[in-house]
């Protein structure tokens, strides 16, 4: 399968920090930061699309993978045109 441009994240990154703790006064307290990104921008259109392809029955056959296969289709739509905005 080809590389899909995802668009990056949605809503911009973050990082957690997670504190573990041993519970034993001879050994330190440890931090592990872990990048965090949620949802990608492509699939943040996707879902934005298919809210409206399932209100309009006559743009699919109404099947659920079908659904999906267009919302996705219009994503990578958005993503096409945004990157020729941004040019």
């Amino acid at each position: 399968m080809a590389d899909i441009n995802d668009g990056g994240p949605a809503f911009g990154g973050s990082y957690d920090q997670v504190l573990i703790v041993e519970g034993r006064p001879d050994l330190p307290a440890q931090t592990i930061e872990r990048r965090v990104s949620g949802m990608s921008l492509r699939d943040h259109f996707a879902g934005q699309a298919l809210a409206g392809v399932i209100l309009h029955p006559n743009a699919t056959d109404g099947s659920p993978t079908r659904c999906a296969e267009v919302a996705y289709k219009m994503a990578d739509a958005m993503l096409k045109a945004r990157a020729t905005d941004h040019a």
